[in-house]
């Protein structure tokens, strides 16, 4: 945060109103960042298109140096920084983390996809990421040659992760037909979802490197799940370190508070999802650790929920611990 001399700031500091300074104070932004930004525009051709997309960068990465210094405590931002605590929202802070739909099955292919832009459309208002399962049948229409549908799915899976239900198996994972998108392009991977675990589907997608759904639930039309908030500990080395693990769930907790108070209505009947890295699956330490996130997060009114999944964000942050 900084303290610049014409804005009124140095004089409340001078009369000892430190933490009236601190709110009034101006953020700073890392200038590479913005010069980066400014040379993509430059170097592409869609000058006006690709001109907003750099104002959405900057505007994110104010959000994000606005929400550390300014919003959670001290203790918050230095797990942050060390990359032993991740949370999703902070380039974000009034978009939920995750939103899932299963798309009712009309015989109608079309009006399924017409559908689901629409719900992608609407989703990604308020959800960082948007997953879509479109019913067994689009799967089958594909299956039989029905080539005019790639074009409307390559174009849903820029809006949102596309997973295809499959209520087997299908011959189409030897040659899919979607080519995997490049990095930066916008566009997610399309993929498929079953009702049930099948080691031979699970090692076909791997090597395709494609993410998987799998659960009966996503064969229920009109599911949905929403995710408000989604954090990570990253407590690798801490074994045994008992009272270092409760300065972790403390400090988890304290950032869910924060990013609750963001969200406001939105995160009313939405689960609060965290995760553990970097600890033995059953040892005493992780138990422990998960019985304290739980238990601080009921002491602070919040249901808390472990997953088992970590997003590529979270996977990069909490690396930082390891560099």
């Amino acid at each position: 945060v900084a303290c610049t001399q014409g804005d009124g700031v140095q004089p409340l500091v001078r009369s000892g109103m430190h933490a009236v300074a601190g709110q009034r104070s101006a953020i700073r932004v890392d200038r590479c960042l913005i010069e980066g930004l400014l040379a993509k525009t430059a170097n592409a051709s869609g000058a006006q298109r690709d001109g907003a997309a750099v104002l959405a960068d900057a505007g994110r990465a104010l959000f994000h140096q606005w929400g550390l210094h300014g919003q959670y405590p001290l203790a918050v931002r230095r797990l942050h920084a060390s990359g032993r605590l991740w949370f999703d929202g902070l380039d974000d802070p009034r978009r939920g983390s995750q939103f899932t739909a299963v798309l009712d099955g009309p015989a109608n292919p079309w009006q399924i996809l017409t559908t689901a832009l629409t719900v992608a459309n609407e989703a990604r208002r308020h959800w960082r990421r948007v997953r879509l399962v479109l019913p067994p049948n689009v799967l089958g229409h594909l299956e039989r040659g029905a080539q005019q549908f790639l074009a409307p799915i390559l174009a849903l899976s820029e809006q949102a992760q596309v997973y295809l239900a499959c209520d087997g198996r299908t011959p189409l994972l030897a040659e899919w037909p979607f080519t995997a998108p490049t990095p930066g392009c916008g566009r997610h991977p399309v993929s498929i979802a079953v009702a049930h675990d099948d080691f031979l589907v699970m090692r076909q997608v791997q090597e395709l490197g494609l993410p998987l759904l799998a659960g009966p639930h996503l064969f229920e039309p009109g599911w949905r799940a929403t995710v408000a908030i989604e954090l990570a500990l990253n407590a690798q080395g801490l074994d045994g370190e008992f009272s270092t693990l409760d300065g972790l769930a403390m400090g988890l907790v304290a950032a869910a508070q924060v990013r609750l108070a963001h969200l406001g209505v939105l995160a009313e009947g939405a689960e609060i999802r965290f995760s553990l890295f970097g600890l033995p699956a059953h040892a005493p330490s992780s138990d422990y650790l998960q019985r304290q996130v739980t238990q601080e997060g009921l002491r602070a009114g919040l249901i808390l929920r472990r997953s088992t999944h970590l997003s590529e964000d979270a996977c990069a942050h909490l690396g930082r611990l390891l560099e």
